[in-house]
């Protein structure tokens, strides 16, 4: 039981890098974008913090949909 619990800690160390840097990218995108992101209130609790998160997730999401449709019409006028 000892040998396969660090077999899957090898597995899993080598294969965390790859699922942590698109998560990390897009934490990074997000505090680009809202800054309530990149210095959030340290007195919010945790349910607070997870509805901003959310909500910023939310807005970039209709903010990129809205860049595509505004690049479709143009592309559709040029």
């Amino acid at each position: 039981m000892h040998i396969l619990g660090k077999q899957y800690n090898a597995t899993f160390q080598r294969k965390s890098p790859s699922v942590l840097s698109p998560i990390e990218h897009c934490f990074k995108v997000l505090q680009a974008r809202f800054q309530i992101i990149a210095n959030p209130n340290h007195q919010w609790n945790r349910e607070v913090i997870a509805n901003v998160l959310i909500a910023c997730v939310k807005f970039h999401n209709m903010i990129i949909d809205n860049e595509v449709v505004d690049n479709t019409e143009l592309a559709f006028e040029g």
